[in-house]
């Protein structure tokens, strides 16, 4: 009796499609607002008069930015149609895929802008009081002893703040912080979605390029660089790196609680000269914690936790890490860091202020902390992937939603592991202070 040895073919995969449709509605989306901006001149939320100055769409007219996407449109969906036909050559597959990361970066620094930045920024400091009582019921259901320790250093830090009037004080600052959040949130919402927009259309031609681009290349091994034993020397050192870029503004939002709150304007006013109420320098200090969790989160790139869930986690204790887990909103947090960097440096660039230039590139490396952040992701994911099974972004592939094979013994140097699955610069920094004013 005879037996096949032929695996059966596989069906493509429809996440690719689905890509290039999401990025082919974009590209009709900028044609259509291109339109909308030429014909509507109220409409245009950029140039001089924007209330939101973080990017380079500032300096861009209501004229020429309706230009730009009327281009960006025609382009994005010549460049998607192409991308849906699956060209057999891999000439065509390789024009696809960097047209569709031209429009990626199209999208995301030009139409776009880091105005997000401040609205992820707040999102993630109000998320920080509950990630803490979160950890504090994880940590005392595995291990009961600390958990009380810690409740009773809380509770006797609750008592004193009350006797002492602080907690009154903070309490009274916490709800006027969170009032004036929900206004400055009501009357820069339509501003704040623009780039929300943009950056979602930027993030579909990204991963179109990334799976194209990755598509044309299965045939090829990876190269040195890219095998998980140098991903993770050149990886520790971007990890760290990324891990070291938000320290300094995490720093000086601390500072907010002292008489000496520092992030003034430029370098002449590194501390801030005018009086900050209680809820503005609540609002400064929520920063703190936040990046500090950041900071945490990143070094996880190149740690055990980073790998196997840790013991006190219920559930997916001793499980490994779904790849995806840490390399989709690690990705999304570098791009978005990188986007916002060209904002903070632009503002000092053209008023020719090489000591604003200098307090903006150190008091808040964007310029650094972006691509670094990316680096040490892309690490990560090269050396989670096993070699020999190379993760299919492209035409037929699953990879990008964690398919594939799990990892073997020695593929990632970690045995049995598989995948489951603002402040620089005077225009900028007024602009973003008036923003988190606003907002906070």
């Amino acid at each position: 009796m005879e037996t096949s040895t032929d695996p059966r073919p596989t069906a493509p995969s429809r996440r690719p499609r689905i890509v290039w449709l999401l990025a082919l509605v974009a590209s009709v989306g900028a044609a259509v607002i291109g339109v909308v901006w030429l014909v509507l001149p109220g409409s245009y939320p950029y140039g001089r008069g924007d209330i939101v100055r973080t990017g380079f769409n500032y300096l861009i007219e209501r004229e020429a930015g309706a230009v730009i996407a009327l281009i960006a449109g025609a382009v994005g969906i010549v460049v998607a149609v192409l991308g849906l036909s699956r060209p057999r050559s891999r000439v065509l597959t390789m024009i696809a895929g960097i047209g569709a990361g031209a429009e990626a970066l199209c999208f995301a620094f030009v139409l776009g802008d880091g105005a997000v930045m401040s609205a992820l920024g707040y999102v993630v400091a109000l998320g920080v009081p509950a990630a803490a009582v979160v950890i504090i019921v994880l940590v005392s259901r595995r291990s009961p002893r600390t958990g009380i320790v810690i409740v009773g250093c809380a509770v006797l830090l609750g008592v004193a703040s009350a006797i002492s009037g602080v907690l009154g004080a903070a309490v009274g600052g916490a709800a006027t912080y969170l009032g004036n959040l929900a206004t400055g949130v009501g009357r820069y919402e339509l501003r704040l979605l623009w780039p929300v927009g943009w950056l979602a259309g930027a993030a579909c031609w990204a991963i179109a390029a990334a799976g194209t681009l990755a598509g044309a290349r299965t045939t090829a091994p990876r190269a040195s660089w890219a095998r998980p034993e140098s991903a993770a020397r050149w990886g520790k050192v971007a990890t760290i790196i990324a891990a070291i870029g938000p320290i300094p503004y995490g720093f000086a939002r601390l500072t907010w609680l002292t008489p000496w709150p520092l992030g003034g304007p430029g370098i002449e006013e590194l501390v801030i000269s005018m009086p900050l109420d209680a809820a503005t320098r609540l609002q400064g200090f929520l920063f703190a914690p936040a990046v500090a969790v950041g900071v945490i989160l990143t070094l996880g790139l190149i740690s055990r936790w980073g790998e196997v869930f840790p013991r006190w986690v219920p559930v997916l204790a001793g499980r490994p890490v779904p790849v995806l887990l840490a390399v989709i909103p690690g990705g999304l947090v570098a791009a978005l860091v990188t986007i916002s960097a060209p904002g903070m440096l632009l503002g000092p660039i053209l008023e020719n202020s090489p000591a604003d230039l200098a307090y903006s590139m150190i008091g808040m490396p964007f310029w650094l902390w972006g691509p670094m952040l990316g680096a040490a992701v892309f690490a990560y994911w090269l050396r989670r992937w096993p070699v020999g099974s190379e993760p299919q972004l492209g035409h037929g592939g699953d990879d990008l939603v964690g398919g594939g094979q799990p990892a073997r013994r020695g593929d990632t140097g970690v045995a049995d592991h598989g995948h489951a699955g603002g402040l620089a610069g005077r225009h900028t920094v007024r602009a973003v202070l008036h923003l988190d004013a606003a907002l906070g």
